[in-house]
């Protein structure tokens, strides 16, 4: 009788792993498609509608933006002072 037992598991395990294989197989497939295959382009005479583009240059006349200041400009050295190493990737 146990032998008979074994046989049972032994081919119930046979027939899950080609059930197993068959499902990696099919999701292999499915994924390799939907990852490998290269979307159509778009052609060229397509249009999308596109809309004009408008800006509303009255909202600098607002209070609010008015009463805003400039940064201040950055003053830089002058060209006398030297700033820097000659090499600055030697050591010190």
């Amino acid at each position: 009788m146990n032998l008979n037992l074994n046989e049972d598991k032994q081919k119930r395990l046979v027939y899950l792993i080609i059930i197993l294989i068959v499902l990696v197989i099919i999701a292999l497939f499915v994924f390799s498609k939907s990852f490998f295959v290269k979307q159509p382009s778009i052609p060229l005479g397509t249009s999308f509608g596109l809309q004009e583009i408008s800006i509303n240059f009255n909202i600098l006349e607002n209070p609010f933006v008015q009463m805003l200041e400039p940064f201040e400009e950055i003053s830089y050295p002058s060209e006398e002072i030297e700033i820097g190493r000659e090499n600055p990737f030697i050591t010190y």
